[in-house]
């Protein structure tokens, strides 16, 4: 059974269609004064306000995205071994190893 009836909303109380979203309404009572705000954000840029600036620089400069190498690195799952306490005493010298490699060294030095 579904939900819904095909063709029936989900939400009939929803926003009706037609009716703008708030960045549009803003964008457009920004609309008349753009220049004079380009305007004055380049002054502060180049006055030295670092908000201003980096406002600037970010329209002019898109941010780059990571190559296809560094995104799969970064995605790239990792996994770590533990070692048991069989594996690390595995890995200790024995005493007579220390030795042979000690009097190795003392032989090439």
């Amino acid at each position: 059974m579904t939900k819904f009836m095909k063709g029936q909303s989900g939400n009939p109380a929803g926003r009706p269609k037609g009716i703008p979203d708030k960045r549009t309404q803003m964008r457009e009572l920004f609309e008349p004064h753009a220049e004079a705000l380009i305007d004055k954000a380049v002054q502060l840029a180049l006055a030295g306000d670092t908000t201003a600036l980096r406002m600037c620089l970010e329209r002019i400069i898109p941010p780059m995205k990571a190559s296809a190498e560094i995104e799969a690195m970064m995605h790239q799952e990792y996994t770590f071994h533990w070692k048991t306490e069989e594996e690390k005493k595995a890995e200790e010298l024995t005493d007579d190893e220390i030795e042979r490699i000690m009097a190795h060294l003392n032989k090439t030095i």
